[in-house]
């Protein structure tokens, strides 16, 4: 691993444990820190003896920022938890919603979206209400529905869990509701160890898509110190593997255990055998990668190629179907937004298609052939990252 990445664990750790970092300070370590959504979570822990690159600043304003969104975004979540209630609307707040509360502070967890889980039969309901309350509704579809107000505020409502991604985990959401503990009038969470299965495969659907940062990571690792109590260990194998992801876990977990010293009671890693190669190649992707892919140096498309190549079990075959589902996105992808048309018209959407390229090309023309140069990945690039993803368990 590079120093930068070392230091980064370090950092965190220090301020997961409320002390001070000392030390130097550079851009590359700012910028890793960024890319991995931990730069305003740690400002407070980092009091360098000298600062030579003027790198303070750049996390001090990141911390104000984490701060003032965090703000925005607690006094908005306890709003629309009043207003579901007051409308006898059952609903869960999802990721990161959920995940701020167990950090050490709220701001902490940086997050876009505040994501919300509702009942099918409340979505007409839930549009009425927004509107009422000044949330506009600027795009939905078959996975939820997106709401703003004012600049900072998104919400996603969604009417489901799974959003048709892979069915070998179509299991997992067989009875979403049927795995939650009632916590007020109307607002429910999920049991553990069915939250800790949720979260898993919100990872695998980023990595699969665009890449993950070191933030889920740590997500996982204070998810299972929370709630180690009602996690043990052979349960949580043997109920996680039903859904096919306790390899991924176990990957995950000591992923977390090795960047962050976590110390559990329970033997997670009973039977994991410790691969050095693996554990320094899937560091340096998921580091580079950066929150949701958006790595400045990672090609957010690699990851759905590889996921696409291992599902048809051929490079060539994987690669085409790939850029051709670029191209030409299903109909599930493009509803919505400037395609709503097919939303009432199906039989429109080779005419989205047109619609969409004539916008890509003339209005956002640099990024798209930036984009479309990215489509062409190596052979080789594809290889490794198909053994990466095999040995992480997807």
């Amino acid at each position: 691993m590079e120093n930068n990445d070392l230091l980064l664990f370090e950092i965190i750790k220090k301020t997961l444990r409320n002390e001070l970092y000392d030390g130097e300070l550079s851009k590359e370590l700012y910028i890793l820190a960024k890319e991995n959504g931990l730069s305003g979570m740690v400002y407070k822990t980092l009091q360098p003896l000298n600062d030579e690159q003027n790198v303070l600043p750049l996390f001090k304003r990141d911390y104000y920022e984490y701060v003032r969104t965090d703000t925005l975004q607690s006094k908005t979540i306890e709003e629309v938890r009043q207003i579901f209630s007051a409308s006898y609307i059952d609903h869960i707040f999802l990721k990161g919603s959920f995940l701020k509360n167990i950090y050490p502070e709220t701001y902490m967890r940086s997050m876009g979206d505040i994501d919300i889980l509702v009942k099918r039969d409340k979505m007409r309901l839930v549009h009425q209400i927004l509107d009422e309350y000044k949330y506009i509704n600027w795009s939905n579809s078959s996975a939820h529905d997106c709401f703003y107000k004012g600049r900072k505020i998104f919400l996603e409502i969604h009417p489901k869990l799974d959003s048709e991604f892979d069915p070998k985990y179509s299991l997992l959401f067989e009875n979403g509701w049927e795995e939650t503990t009632k916590t007020a009038s109307y607002e429910y969470e999920f049991k553990p160890m069915f939250h800790l299965a949720y979260l898993l495969y919100h990872m695998i659907k980023h990595l699969s898509s665009a890449g993950i940062g070191l933030r889920n990571i740590l997500d996982i690792g204070l998810f299972v110190q929370k709630y180690e109590t009602n996690l043990p260990s052979k349960l949580l194998h043997d109920y996680l593997d039903k859904f096919h992801i306790d390899t991924f876990f176990l990957n995950i977990i000591y992923l977390a255990i090795s960047y962050f010293n976590f110390k559990y009671q329970e033997d997670y890693l009973a039977d994991y055998q410790v691969d050095a190669e693996f554990t320094k190649n899937i560091t340096s992707f998921i580091l580079k990668s950066g929150v949701h892919g958006q790595g400045k140096e990672n090609n957010p498309f690699l990851s759905g190629m590889t996921r696409t190549t291992l599902s048809e079990n051929n490079i060539k075959k994987g690669k085409f179907i790939y850029i051709l589902s670029k191209l030409f996105p299903p109909y599930r992808m493009m509803r919505g937004g400037d395609y709503a048309y097919i939303d009432k018209f199906p039989i429109l959407l080779p005419i989205s298609w047109v619609h969409r390229a004539f916008k890509l090309i003339f209005k956002k023309p640099k990024n798209t052939m930036t984009k479309l140069k990215k489509l062409k990945i190596d052979d080789n690039e594809v290889l490794h990252l198909e053994k990466l993803f095999e040995k992480l368990g997807l």
